[in-house]
């Protein structure tokens, strides 16, 4: 046991330890956001593929005055809905106030995991404390120069 004692101390195996798994966790991460794009692109061209169905049924029925006229006041007030949601997301505004938090959320969470992640290395539990929160005044910094360029 001592002699694996001063091996480790000799060769700084703690220390390469700690590297090693920084790397594999940068690569999880790297990984992870590789088949997070993978599967907004596979969404994205599923989106499209049911939006081309869709327009195409809308056309058909459009052209036949017959179905038209066979409407409820319901379901045409609900195509009208469903034009502007689509009119909406299209142009990036959400319309729905559960969207709109979410979206608001993700990217704090998205945010803060990512701060930790990088500051989760850090040995030095109040040195780690310290990066935390000058990091997080950094990002409400940015986010309320962001908002005041918007107003």
């Amino acid at each position: 046991m001592a002699t694996i004692k001063r091996y480790s101390v000799q060769f700084n195996w703690r220390q390469r330890l700690a590297e090693l798994d920084g790397e594999a966790r940068k690569r999880q991460r790297e990984q992870d956001v590789a088949e997070t794009m993978a599967m907004h692109d596979r969404h994205a061209q599923l989106g499209r593929a049911m939006q081309g169905a869709a327009g195409s049924a809308l056309q058909r029925l459009l052209a036949n005055g017959a179905r038209l006229s066979g409407l409820k006041a319901a379901e045409i007030a609900r195509l009208i809905d469903l034009g502007l949601r689509a009119e909406r997301s299209a142009v990036g505004v959400s319309s729905d106030r559960r969207e709109i938090a979410t979206e608001i959320w993700n990217d704090v969470v998205t945010t803060a995991v990512r701060l930790f992640l990088d500051i989760n290395d850090e040995p030095d539990p109040h040195t780690r404390a310290r990066l935390v929160l000058r990091r997080l005044d950094r990002i409400i910094d940015q986010r309320l120069a962001q908002y005041e360029k918007e107003a």
